[in-house]
């Protein structure tokens, strides 16, 4: 069958480039269908009809005509009219199709007028009729054949449909079990519409926004670290997975690394290849629904690669018509381009969503953790966000006490992992022997800088055996270790990944912020102590101007502000407000650096939020 989507395009091609032949052909056989008596005219000298039914075939005698027009307007229904009572006397009933949308008022608003002038009982077929008849299987040919639309699917694939649904599957579960703990409860989220402006105009749920998507549906789902994209995504397609649709849930930043078109990129995945369904077998399956693609971490894209990003969604647009793109990622300054897209964000959770988390995550004793969260102001803001509030729940679950920054409770997350009886030996004997962290630091500093979440084999071996010299010229280690064990380590030890691709990633992108904010303050840990002008300016240049290391800032700045009474803390976050006070400065909001404004001030990109003069650290409510 043909989707909604392709049959809609196809008439609008109709329409632009002014084939009315060709619907006319169309209409006349959609009319024969609903009144078999019409008999077609020639395309020439018709007198104003495509079709007539004599009335001598009638027992009241009212002749029946057909009229067809790419046109729709009240001109255009009353020169068809006036021709066609003027060349056939008999004529009673007028059919007038379109591919143009007609609403039943105008309709309406035609015939009486048609009436009155010319006496004539008018019928007017529109675009929607034309749309539902030909979504008809049985009319699976006059799409094949006049629209172009690709046939039905063969019945001896269905096998291999049931085969790439289960690849599919496999493929949801993969993502979902690697950014989500099978024991953390899944709760609907809140989201709004936005419109051009980036405005709130209609709020909408998550479970409501499978019935939300249509054919050919474009979606930009945008939300900061850690609020339920990646999940979000998961939950749709598994949706569609379980009504029998087809849903492709993707790496957008890998898939753009490949270089390969979308389903050759697909049908290379492992789910995929060891079920036998290749690229050419996935673009022959047609299922009920069209296909759904989402796409993950349009952030995540290398500013080196974004133009082929681009030019990748752009062809993936043109290519599948029909199916439902939904590409999620963080706040951008380059928006995904996608035909007729809008975009919805992600909202913070709500009291009510948070206490249904805690209920169903920890049952009876939920009670006093609410009361707790509620009664922080801090800890309510961290845990709005789902993943921080996932992470909360482990930490009292544990019975430790629970941070008050986001970077705390990363930093507790990263001390359960290595504490846990499954991993704490092993961190400590060879090849790690307790330095782990600085490994993965230099993972993060490294990927950070390039602007990626990712990091090939041969890059992290050689950043490995870099780490490792260092340590061992600071007589930190005896002896330098093989950087292959050491990356096998860290990837069955802790929160680095390896990606279907052989590459590694951190398990969640916070992971490697968490680590470069690490590293971000051991570099202001030095600028302290030497004092220099110049390595302060490298830092600004280098750090604080870059949006990419503008999450890693706001850990840091937002634990740093929490330090009251930690003189260390107060030293550095002096620092980072000298660092940013220049930059400041440099976009001229303020005049002199070395004065603080009291007020809020806001940089173009939002990356300092509040400068209080009171205290010499750096204080962020929401967004540095």
């Amino acid at each position: 069958m043909a989707y909604r989507t392709e049959i809609e395009r196809a008439l609008d091609e109709m329409i632009s480039e002014e084939t009315g032949k060709k619907f006319q052909g169309i209409a006349v056989v959609h009319a024969k269908q609903k009144w078999p008596q019409l008999v077609a005219c020639e395309r020439n000298w018709d007198g104003g009809l495509d079709a007539y039914a004599s009335g001598e075939l009638d027992r009241e005698g009212k002749g029946v005509g057909l009229a067809c027009s790419i046109t729709a307007t009240p001109s255009k229904v009353e020169k068809d009219a006036a021709d066609a009572k003027k060349n056939y006397p008999d004529l009673r009933i007028l059919i007038f199709s379109t591919p143009k949308e007609v609403t039943q008022y105008t309709a309406g608003i035609w015939a009486k007028d048609v009436l009155e002038k010319f006496g004539l009982q008018l019928i007017v077929v529109p675009r929607e009729e034309f749309i539902t008849w030909l979504m008809d299987p049985a009319n699976s040919d006059i799409c094949r054949d006049q629209l172009g639309i690709a046939p039905s699917m063969a019945p001896d694939l269905a096998p291999a449909y049931e085969r790439a649904r289960e690849a599919a599957k496999g493929l949801a579960d993969d993502w979902d079990r690697m950014i989500r703990r099978t024991d953390r409860p899944l709760i609907s989220l809140n989201a709004v519409k936005l419109n051009e402006n980036g405005e709130p105009v209609e709020a909408v749920t998550t479970a409501s926004l499978n019935t939300v998507l249509s054919e050919g549906q474009r979606i930009v789902l945008e939300a900061p670290a850690g609020s339920g994209k990646s999940t979000t995504l998961v939950q749709l397609a598994r949706h569609v997975l379980d009504a029998g649709g087809l849903a492709f849930l993707l790496d957008l930043p890998d898939w753009i690394r490949s270089g390969k078109d979308f389903f050759s990129y697909v049908a290379a995945r492992p789910q995929f290849a060891s079920r036998d369904v290749d690229a050419t077998v996935l673009s022959k399956l047609r299922g009920a629904q069209p296909p759904m693609f989402l796409l993950n971490g349009w952030n995540e894209v290398p500013v080196a690669r974004a133009e082929a990003a681009d030019a990748a969604l752009r062809e993936l647009d043109r290519s599948f018509g029909a199916a439902i793109v939904v590409v999620a990622t963080r706040r951008h300054s380059l928006v995904p381009q996608l035909r007729g897209s809008f975009r919805l964000a992600l909202s913070p959770l709500g009291r009510a969503q948070r206490g249904e988390y805690l209920r169903l995550a920890l049952g009876d004793s939920a009670h006093d953790l609410r009361l707790k969260l509620n009664n922080s102001q801090v800890l309510d803001s961290i845990t709005r966000t789902p993943l921080f509030l996932a992470e909360v729940v482990d930490i009292y679950r544990s019975g430790k006490d629970i941070p008050a920054t986001k970077m705390g409770v990363l930093g507790a997350v990263i001390d359960s992992i290595e504490q846990s009886p499954e991993h704490q030996v092993a961190l400590q004997q060879a090849p790690l022997r307790g330095h782990a962290r600085e490994y993965l630091r230099a993972f993060s500093m490294e990927m950070t800088e390039r602007g990626e979440t990712s990091i090939v084999k041969k890059d992290a071996l050689k950043l490995i055996g870099s780490v490792s010299d260092r340590l061992h010229a600071a007589k930190q280690i005896r002896e330098t270790p093989d950087p292959r064990e050491i990356l096998d380590e860290l990837t069955k030890r802790h929160v680095l990944v390896r990606a279907e691709d052989g590459s590694f990633r951190f398990q969640h992108q916070q992971f490697q912020e968490f680590f470069a904010a690490g590293g971000l303050r051991a570099h202001l840990d030095g600028l302290v102590s030497t004092n220099d002008l110049i390595e302060d300016r490298k830092f600004l240049v280098s750090y604080v101007n870059e949006p990419r290391w503008g999450e890693s800032l706001r850990l840091l700045a937002e634990d740093i502000g929490a330090s009251v009474g930690d003189k260390a803390g107060v030293e550095v976050g002096t620092k980072l407000d000298w660092n940013v006070l220049n930059r400041l400065h440099r976009k001229g909001y303020i005049s002199d650096p070395r004065s603080k404004a009291k007020s809020a001030v806001v940089t173009e990109e939002g990356v300092i939020r509040e400068i209080l003069p009171e205290r010499k650290s750096l204080t962020v409510s929401s967004r540095l």
